[in-house]
Parts: structure tokens; C-alpha cells; sequence
């Protein structure tokens, strides 16, 4: 093996263990959110080398089956790509967009070429995954010091890698800063190392057993799930018996002594119940057959899901707005059956190649679990890629791509028919099995037809409709009887707490939802978007909603980066908004505040905390959430306690420049992070200055007025004056403040004959009357554009009238005429408009 191809793999390992933490700040790929890692980056070199290497003739690559049907699957990719500029109306950079994830796809098949054209395959493919190992092990590693130290680590990193998380606590997801890719990858390779051991040849069992706890610390129920078909192949291929059953058995028995636990843990997350996210998969799947249903031969472009969902006026969520859930039903969706029919030919064309190394006795040990656990891994995937998109995410992308290179470089060569030989295609019986699987995948694009007569399309009139399900507040079961109203239009909940309302009119819109359950008091959702359709029987669906809003409020309490656990939460919304009472407790450091509201949105409050060392605190002005829609809990922030900061500065007279003993600074809060006590008042000592404290409840910034008031005359008001929170016990300086009047303007002058700047000349400005200032005669320079400084230092208000003369180098001098200007509050200088003075 090349020295090229090893330190190639060595690089892709580090930027694979550093996952999402190597995202490079301010790169990414058609601006579209996919962010550029240093993974990525190896790309660069891998392809250099490639094509040196394959122009001078020291690598060869032939194209078999797997590499035709990959060339067959880009060439649809990249027409269904071009064409979806004009089907969903895409700007030039949302277009760039999606073309770029196609190439990205493109880029990363390089590693399979890498190792398929190394002048000593099997070499080549068995160090690149031993590094590929190396980097999943650090990833595991970490991902324990993670769960163990450094809860919520993906919320922690939002501010380096721009992404936004959910609350997942202690789940394992190290690097990877999602449960669902961490478990994918160290899926992969438990199984690899499931089916050395199968073939006798004995691994790590230490590292067999933290893969397992490491894939049950993610909590990943997509993980588990997959990993079953996939041990059953490795099983069903050793016929059930050997080490295999050995190994199952201890595996089984750590599983349940550890599964106390692990109901525990994942019962924190209602991981073993069908919640909200088991529910929402099942969106993304319908919407795909919807999509593939209407755009069946090409589909809507590679990565063009998230505009086409947008088309079709669906909200996006999660991922979606750059793509879906669903597997070869998302490659369906991206790609049309066509791209469908060669992406299952090229995993035909793996799966073959694995079973004939398999099945050959010539095959060394090794070699034949090395094909047998790529078969169990892909298998898994393609299971595993059903709740997330795993087909087109680098860090799932490089460790197959070099399985699949090792395993179809080194397998043994099929008998191809006589006719397509030179091809390295076996047709007829060869094609049967990918021609079942294509049909398997088609079928749930049956599910999203509509129940008309057949025909393409079911299309008809151009129609508006909006369908949702309301369940009781408490309890959360189907609510009969609940009015709906749109404007004059009123439907009921049925038994089951369906209703559907048709709109007149053809054209998107949008509309105030009203919705009145017996007994309850009515709420209103503005601006909900309806969609118009021609889709025969089609209504846009708004989910579950509640019968009236509810407080379901999760946050935490801490001081700095660290939670306080043992506090006693009571939130009392304030009079106008009913007076209600919400308590929790947070005995891990987090409070959950859940029961009936009045309105939806909003909503204020005074907050009080008791315990966990703090004593008893008060906090007004707090604002939580009410809410009308039914979703799975989450962490809405968290609550700082002890989060004090001082700022220092001095009271100027504007005028004149003095300071101002004795003045009143007061800072009232208007907005942003909120303030234990608002307003807050100084006042300022001998030389001016003066400090203010303000205790926050959260890090962040706050804004509001700064009233300076002095002893005699008028105050002064600083509007959107903001503070931020900062980490230090030092006060910070905030620099003058000022009140009173001014008297500084910026004058322009030019030649009356030709409109020319007088520029460079020296002026002299006299006090003939009003406003007493100091000096009373002051001179200055014109600047290159004519413009001059007329400034002096008042003590009061009122109007100042003098003359100006100009009097340049070497020649006479002349007038630039009377000037009557006033003082005035403000800290910039106007600028006058331009004086045409005669110039002799």
C-alpha cells in the first residue's frame, strides 16, 4: 500500500473523531447550513492524489457492476439537480445549494476509488479502517468522559458551531453532538467486530463491551432497532451456532443486569414510550410518498426536499429544510425511482461481492468477516437511515465507502454472462434480487395515494383546507364537540377530535384559527398559513392542539455553568393575566412548571425560589410560555441566579465639558434579559462619576433608559441603552455620560462663481451677540471638502449669532458671512447645509 493512501486515511480518522466540533467557522456548503468540516477538508488531497495517480497510469480502475450503477445513480442525481432549479423556482445561491451536496456525495465515493485502485487493495482497505477504528473508539471514549462530566455538551458548544440543540442530558453523544449519528457510527463498528468474532478470530472484549454500553448510553431507539436485522444476518450466516451463540449470550446476560438502569436513564427522556418524537417520524415518511408520488421518475432534485416541502407549504422541521428522514425512500424522493433502481444496483452489486467472499473457502478468515460484518453494517444503515438521513452524513458516509472499497476490490470475480462480460454485469438472475427490493421500497409510496379513482395526480379544483386533532388540556385524550372558527366558518371535533374546515378560495392565505370547547374560555392563533391545493381531498394538517393553552415550561436553575439542584419553583402570573399558580420542584437541577392558561403566548410573572442554598428569592417580570400545540417537553433555557455585574462611569456637562457631582443616573429595563429589580439609582460623587449595579436573571444583554438627572436644570434621557452580563468581579467602564446643552456644528462653504469647496483656509469666527461663549473669538482650518468646526464651550441654553472670515495664505480676506445657531441636547454635531460664499 502506498505511503499516499495511509496518510490519507490517518487525516480523514482525526477529522472523523472530531465530528461536528471540526466544523470550520464561516464555510459552508451553498450557504444552506451544511457547514464545511475539517473531515471535508481531506477531501482536497484524497482527489489531488486520485488524479495524479489515475492520469499517470499507477492506479486503474475498472467499472463493475457496483461502479456502473454508481455512475448510473450520479448521472440521474445530477439531471434531477439541474432541473430542480425551475421546478421549485430557486435563486442562483439555494440552487448552488443543493447542487452542492450532490458533489459532496461525488467527493466522498473517492475513498471507495482510493481503495479500489491502490496498487495492493486488501492493504490499502485493511489500514484505512484501522484507522477508521481508531477514530471511533476516541469517539466512544470521549463519549463516556462526556456523559459522565459534561451533561447537555451539545448545548454547550451552540456558540462554537452555530448549531442548534435539543436537551439531552446525559445521553451519549459525544463529537458527534447528536445520539442518533454517535450511535450509527459505533454501531458499525460493534459489528464489524460482532462478526471477527463469529468467525472465531477473537477481538477486544473490553472494547465489545463499552460499544455496547456505548450504544445504550445514546438512548438512540433507531440504533437498537437497526442493530437487530443486522446481528440476525451474521447469525443466520453462521446458521446460528459457533462463538457467536457464545458471545450472545454474555451480551445478553450484561444487557440485563444492566437494564435497570437503563429503564431509569431512558425513562427520563420517555424513550420507552411512543411520544411526540417516535410520532413526528411518520411526517417525513408521508410527505415522501407524497413527493415521490407526484415527481415519481426523477424526484425533486438531490437535497431539493426542503424547498419542495416549502412548495408544497408544508412547515419544515428539524432537518427538514434541507432534507428527510426515510432511507431509499429519501434517495427516492431526491432522485425518482430511476436514481431508486441504481442506488439498490449498486447495493446489490456490495451485497454480492460480500457473499462471495463469504461463501469462498479460499477467502482467509479475516477477510471473510470483514464481508460479512460490511454486509451486517450496511444492512444496519439502511434500517438506521429510516429515522435520520445516515446516506448522505460524512461521518456514516467514510467508514462505509472504505468497507465497501475493501470488500468489492478483493472479492471473487462473479461469472458474468457471455454477451456483457467485458461490463462485469450478471444480467437476468443477477438483477431479480435488486428488481424485489426496488418493488419492497415502492411500496410505501402506495400509502401516500389519495383514495380517488387512480388516476395520476387525483387532481381537481383548486381548494383551501386545514384539519387538525384537539385533545383535553388534562389528560390529553380526543375532545368532542370543541367549534372551530375561521372568520364566519365553524366545523366541530368529532369523536376522535378530528375537524376539517375548507376555505373558499384559490390562493395561499393566511387566517386567525379560533377554537371554543365547552366550558373553556376560547383562544386565537393568528397567521396560521394555509396552502391551496388541487389535490383531491387534501387539507393541511395542524397536528394536536389543546382545548385551551397550557403552561409546559422546562428550565434550569443555575449559578454560572453549574445547576442548583434541590430549588422550589412557584410562578404567580401576574393580575391581569388571572393570577395563576404554577410549581415544581428541581431536583436535578431542572423545574418543570406545567398547568391551565388563560392566554396563549407570553406569559408574565413573578418568579420565586426556594432552597438549594439559595434562601428565598422573588424575581418579577419573568415571562414564560403558554402554548396551544402538543409537543414533547424541552428545556427552554436556563435560569441564572447570582448574575451581578457593575458598571462605572461620569456625568458631564455637555456644554462645557465639567463634571457633575450630585446627578441622579437611573436605568429602567424595557426589554432583553430581565432585571431582579428595575429601575436602579446612583448618584454620582465629587469628580462625576458614579457606579450602578444591576442584578440580572440570566447572562446576556438587557436594555432600557439611562435618565441622567442633575442637581439644577434638565435631565437628559439615553433611550435603548444596553448593558451586557460579563465574567469578571471588576467593574466595567462605560465612558461619559452627558446632560445639558451643546454648541458644536459642522459648516460646509464653497465659491459662488463655479460651486467649488473652499478648502484649506484658514477662518476666524467672532461672537457678535446672544448666548454668552467661551472663547468668544476662536479660528480654525477648512478641511479638503470646505467643512469646518464651529464649537465652544456654553453653561446655558439659548442662541449664539457671529461672523465668519476667511483668510487664506498669501491673499485678502473675505467674509463668510452671519451664522445665528442654538444649543441643543443632542451628542452629534449637525451638519449645516452648504454656505456659497463670494470669493474675490
Amino acid at each position: 500500500m502506498r505511503i499516499g493512501t495511509r496518510g490519507l486515511a490517518a487525516a480523514a480518522a482525526i477529522g472523523l473523531a472530531l465530528g461536528n466540533l471540526g466544523r470550520v467557522p464561516g464555510i459552508s456548503i451553498g450557504g444552506r447550513g451544511g457547514a464545511i468540516s475539517l473531515l471535508d477538508l481531506t477531501l482536497i488531497p484524497l482527489w489531488l492524489l486520485l488524479l495524479v495517480t489515475l492520469g499517470r497510469g499507477t492506479r486503474r480502475w475498472r467499472l463493475d457492476a457496483f461502479s456502473l450503477a454508481g455512475l448510473a445513480f450520479v448521472s440521474v442525481a445530477a439531471l434531477s439537480t439541474v432541473l430542480a432549479g425551475p421546478k421549485w423556482q430557486l435563486g442562483l445561491g439555494e440552487h448552488a445549494g443543493v447542487a452542492a451536496f450532490l458533489l459532496r456525495w461525488v467527493l466522498y465515493a473517492g475513498w471507495y476509488l482510493l481503495i479500489v485502485t491502490d496498487p495492493e487493495p486488501d492493504d490499502a482497505g485493511r489500514a484505512a479502517w484501522g484507522m477508521m477504528e481508531k477514530a471511533v473508539v476516541a469517539v466512544l471514549l470521549f463519549g463516556f468522559f462526556q456523559s459522565a462530566f459534561l451533561p447537555n455538551f451539545a448545548m454547550l458548544t451552540e456558540g462554537i458551531t452555530g448549531l442548534t440543540f435539543d436537551y439531552q442530558g446525559r445521553r451519549l453523544v459525544s463529537t458527534m453532538l447528536d445520539p442518533h449519528f454517535a450511535g450509527g457510527l459505533l454501531m458499525i463498528l460493534l459489528l464489524m467486530r460482532v462478526a471477527l468474532e463469529a468467525e472465531g478470530i477473537r477481538t477486544n472484549r473490553w472494547l465489545l463491551l463499552g460499544l455496547v454500553l456505548g450504544l445504550l448510553l445514546t438512548l438512540s431507539r433507531a440504533s437498537w432497532l437497526a442493530l437487530l436485522p443486522a446481528l440476525l444476518v451474521i447469525a443466520a450466516a453462521h446458521r446460528f451456532r459457533g462463538p457467536l451463540m457464545r458471545l450472545g449470550l454474555v451480551g445478553g446476560a450484561v444487557t440485563l443486569a444492566l437494564l435497570p438502569g437503563l429503564l431509569w436513564f431512558g425513562g427520563q427522556f420517555n424513550k420507552f414510550e411512543v411520544d411526540g418524537s417516535a410520532l413526528m417520524r411518520f411526517i417525513p415518511w408521508l410527505r415522501a410518498g407524497i413527493l415521490v408520488r407526484d415527481n415519481p421518475v426523477l424526484g425533486v432534485g438531490f437535497n431539493a426536499a426542503g424547498p419542495a416541502q416549502r412548495a408544497y407549504g408544508w412547515e419544515t422541521f428539524g432537518g427538514a429544510s434541507v432534507s428527510m428522514d426515510g432511507g431509499l425512500l429519501f434517495i427516492a424522493v431526491m432522485t425518482g425511482l430511476l436514481g431508486l433502481t441504481a442506488f439498490v444496483w449498486m447495493l446489490w452489486a456490495f451485497f454480492a461481492a460480500a457473499r462471495r467472499s463469504w461463501r469462498s473457502p479460499s477467502v482467509p478468515a479475516e477477510r471473510r468477516a470483514f464481508a460479512l460484518g460490511g454486509w451486517a453494517a450496511m444492512v444496519a444503515i439502511l434500517v438506521h437511515s429510516m429515522f435520520g438521513n445516515d446516506l448522505l452524513i460524512p461521518w456514516l458516509m467514510l467508514p462505509l465507502w472504505i468497507v465497501q472499497g475493501r470488500v468489492l476490490a478483493t472479492a471473487p470475480r462473479a461469472v458474468p454472462a457471455a454477451g456483457l462480460r467485458s461490463l462485469g454485469i450478471v444480467p437476468a438472475a443477477g438483477l431479480r434480487a435488486p428488481v424485489m427490493l426496488l418493488v419492497l421500497a415502492g411500496l410505501p409510496f402506495l400509502a401516500a395515494c389519495d383514495p380517488c379513482a387512480g388516476v395520476a395526480g387525483c387532481r381537481v379544483e383548486a381548494q383551501r383546507g386545514l384539519t387538525g386533532t384537539i385533545v383535553r388540556a388534562e389528560g390529553q385524550t380526543p375532545r368532542a364537540g370543541v367549534a372551530v372558527f375561521v372568520g364566519t366558518l365553524y366545523t366541530e371535533t368529532d369523536a376522535a377530535g378530528r375537524w376539517v374546515l375548507n376555505i373558499p378560495g384559490a390562493t395561499d392565505t393566511t387566517v386567525t384559527v379560533t377554537v371554543a370547547a365547552p366550558g373553556e374560555p376560547p383562544y386565537e392563533i393568528a397567521n396560521v398559513a394555509v396552502r391551496s391545493s388541487r389535490v383531491a381531498g387534501e387539507a393541511q394538517e395542524l397536528g394536536l392542539w389543546y382545548d385551551r393553552p397550557v403552561v409546559n415550561y422546562v428550565a434550569g436553575v443555575a449559578r454560572g455553568s453549574t445547576l442548583i439542584p434541590g430549588v422550589n419553583v412557584r410562578f404567580t402570573t401576574d393580575s391581569a393575566l388571572g393570577g395563576h399558580v404554577y410549581e415544581g420542584s428541581a431536583p436535578g437541577g431542572y423545574f418543570w412548571l406545567k398547568g391551565l392558561a388563560d392566554v396563549v403566548g407570553p406569559v408574565r410573572g413573578t418568579l420565586r425560589l426556594q432552597g438549594g442554598g439559595l434562601g428565598t428569592r422573588n424575581y418579577p417580570d419573568v415571562t414564560i410560555l403558554a402554548d396551544h400545540k402538543v409537543e414533547p417537553e424541552r428545556i427552554r433555557g436556563t435560569f441564572q441566579v447570582d448574575v451581578k455585574a457593575a458598571y462605572g462611569g461620569n456625568v458631564i456637562h455637555r456644554g462645557n465639558g465639567t463634571t457633575t457631582p450630585g446627578a441622579t443616573v437611573r436605568f429602567t429595563r424595557t426589554g432583553g434579559v430581565p432585571l431582579v429589580t428595575s429601575p436602579v439609582t446612583t448618584t454620582t460623587v465629587s469628580n462625576g462619576f458614579f457606579v450602578i449595579e444591576l442584578e440580572y436573571q440570566g447572562k446576556g444583554e438587557t436594555i432600557g433608559t439611562l435618565t441622567i438627572t442633575p442637581p439644577t436644570g434638565t435631565a437628559y434621557t439615553y433611550p435603548d441603552f444596553r448593558f451586557s452580563t460579563y465574567d469578571s468581579t471588576a467593574i466595567r467602564y462605560i465612558g461619559l455620560v452627558a446632560h445639558g446643552h451643546r454648541w458644536e456644528y459642522l459648516a460646509r462653504v464653497a465659491r459662488e462663481s463655479d460651486s467649488t469647496a473652499i478648502a484649506w483656509t484658514p477662518f476666524t469666527f467672532t461672537r457678535t451677540s446672544g448666548l454668552a461663549i467661551t472663547p468668544n473669538t476662536f479660528n480654525g482650518m477648512t478641511n479638503g471638502q470646505g467643512e469646518f468646526f464651529i464649537k465652544a464651550s456654553v453653561s446655558g441654553t439659548g442662541s449664539v449669532t457671529g461672523t465668519v472670515t476667511f483668510n487664506p495664505v498669501g491673499q485678502p480676506s473675505f467674509s463668510g458671512g452671519s451664522y445665528t445657531l442654538s444649543t441643543y441636547a443632542g451628542d452629534v454635531p449637525p451638519l449645516l447645509p452648504v454656505r456659497y460664499v463670494a470669493v474675490p
